[in-house]
């Protein structure tokens, strides 16, 4: 598995949960983000590595969110 996209797709989802939002009326919403990451073989397709990666978000989903999913358990 390319760990550079699996490093960079951690980078942006503890990013993405370091700081609440503020929402409606100055109240704070942490925000949190699962992200699926799909690794190129030879004869994908864009439509096959999509499908992949949002298999492998729902998957995190699933299994405890707010997390990178490049593999399944």
């Amino acid at each position: 598995m390319p760990q550079k996209a699996v490093a960079a797709a951690e980078r942006i989802r503890k990013d993405i949960e370091k700081d609440p939002v503020e929402y409606k009326s100055g109240t704070n919403v942490r925000v949190t983000a699962t992200i699926g990451v799909s690794e190129f073989t030879s004869g994908a397709t864009i439509e096959s590595m999509m499908e992949d990666a949002d298999a492998k978000l729902y998957y995190g989903k699933k299994h405890g969110k707010n997390q990178v999913v490049a593999e399944f358990s």
